[in-house]
C-alpha cells in the first residue's frame, strides 16, 4: 500500500475523530469563563435507589452505626460554600407508610406540618409532595416522592442568612434527583 492510498484510507477516520473531540469539547483547553463553575459529582446509590448530583464542595456527612442518629436507608450532605457550613441536604428512603402516619412522626423533629399544608409538584421523578417552612434560624425544604416500592423524602436544611445565595444550586440539586429502575 503506497502513502497516497494509506493516508486517503486515514483521512475520513482522522477527520472523524476530530470532530468528535470538537463536539465533546475535548479539542481545545477550556474557557477561563468555564473554570469558575461549580464542580458537580453525581452520586448514585443502588441500594437505596436513587441518583442525584451534588457540587462537590458539599461533604458526605458519615453517621455512626452506634449514634441514635443512625438511619440505614438515609444519606445526608452537609452543604458547605468556601469552608463553612452553610446547611445539610438529606435523602430517606422509607418504605410506604401511610403519609399521615410519616407527618405525625415528624413530630418527634418538632416539625409540625400536615398534608394541606403541602403544594403538589412534578418532579423529574414523579409527582410530588413540597414543603416551605421558615423559622428564625432557618429555611427547611420537604419533598416527599412516591415510587411504587417505597417513598423517598428529600429534606434541606439552610441557615436563613445563606437562603437566597443557595436557593438556585438547592433547587438544580433537587431537580437531578432520580429513581433508579428495580
Amino acid at each position: 500500500m503506497t502513502y497516497s492510498q494509506n493516508f486517503r484510507r486515514k483521512l475520513p477516520l482522522s477527520a472523524l475523530l476530530f470532530l468528535c473531540l470538537i463536539a465533546l469539547g475535548c479539542a481545545f483547553p477550556s474557557s477561563k469563563k468555564q473554570s469558575s463553575a461549580v464542580i458537580e459529582e453525581a452520586y448514585i446509590d443502588l441500594k437505596r435507589g436513587f441518583s442525584l448530583v451534588i457540587p462537590a464542595i458539599w461533604t458526605r456527612k458519615r453517621i455512626p452505626v452506634s449514634s441514635p442518629r443512625y438511619s440505614p436507608n438515609t444519606v445526608e450532605w452537609l452543604i458547605n460554600s468556601t469552608n463553612k457550613y452553610e446547611g445539610t441536604f438529606q435523602i430517606s428512603v422509607k418504605s410506604t407508610i401511610p403519609l399521615q402516619q410519616y407527618l405525625s412522626n415528624l413530630e418527634n423533629e418538632h416539625l409540625r406540618i400536615t398534608e394541606e399544608m403541602s403544594e403538589d409538584m412534578i418532579h423529574p421523578a414523579g409527582p410530588a409532595l413540597r414543603w416551605e417552612l421558615e423559622d428564625k434560624q432557618e429555611n427547611i425544604i420537604l419533598i416527599i416522592i412516591e415510587g411504587s416500592e417505597r417513598r423517598h423524602i428529600i429534606t434541606v436544611r439552610v441557615t436563613n442568612m445563606n437562603y437566597d445565595q443557595l436557593h438556585k444550586t438547592i433547587e438544580r440539586v433537587i431537580n437531578s434527583f432520580l429513581i433508579l429502575p428495580n
